[in-house]
């Protein structure tokens, strides 16, 4: 009697391990995919949190001038914004909207703060 293992118990092993190999390589370009989008979102938010306090520096104080109904920049890595200031009383809402380019497609995250002149 020999010991040792049979060519089909080996082959089923490399079959297994095959398959996760693939399975780890499948799971890669998704992965690289989510830390691109996390990277341009984090980027419209430090873009839209700048701006956003920007408008409210500039048009929260009792004798600041009326702020425009639309304000809009460019950043030069290709992020652009739309900022809409709607009154609605005493209180202003300010709308953001950071657009980008991801994957060939425009993407856009909106975010909103409200201000009261002081």
């Amino acid at each position: 009697m020999k010991s040792g293992y049979s060519i089909l118990v080996v082959l089923i092993a490399l079959v297994i391990f095959a398959v996760g190999i693939l399975a780890v390589v499948a799971l890669l370009p998704s992965g690289h995919q989510a830390i691109r989008r996390t990277v341009f979102y984090n980027r419209a938010a430090t873009i839209a949190e700048k701006e956003l306090a920007f408008i409210r520096v500039c048009y929260s104080e009792q004798d600041s001038p009326l702020p425009p109904e639309e304000i809009s920049g460019a950043e030069p890595d290709g992020f652009r914004w739309v900022a809409k200031i709607e009154k609605s009383g005493d209180i202003y809402l300010v709308t953001l909207s950071v657009y980008f380019q991801e994957s060939g497609k425009e993407e856009r995250e909106v975010f909103e703060t409200r201000f009261v002149k002081k």
